[in-house]
C-alpha cells in the first residue's frame, strides 16, 4: 500500500533513503546516540495516516524522560 513506518537504525534503510524510494518524514536531523527516525514512502508525506503518526511520536519522544 505504499504506508508504513519503521524505528530503526539509519544502517539498515540508508540505500533507500539514498535512492529516493523512501524519503525522511521529518526535515529534521537528530544527532543522537538513542532516538527515532521517521521514514514514508516519496510523495506520502501529507497522507492524514502519515501525519497522525509523526504527531503522535513526536509527542510520545517529547514525553519520554530524558528525551532533552
Amino acid at each position: 500500500s505504499g504506508l508504513g513506518f519503521a524505528l530503526v537504525p539509519l544502517f539498515l534503510y540508508d540505500s533507500e533513503l539514498r535512492s529516493g524510494r523512501l524519503v525522511q518524514a521529518i526535515p529534521h536531523v537528530y544527532h543522537a546516540t538513542r532516538g527515532y527516525f521517521l521514514t514514508h514512502a516519496k510523495g506520502r508525506e501529507s497522507d492524514a495516516k502519515v501525519q497522525a503518526f509523526m504527531k503522535w511520536i513526536m509527542k510520545a519522544a517529547r514525553e519520554t524522560p530524558g528525551a532533552d
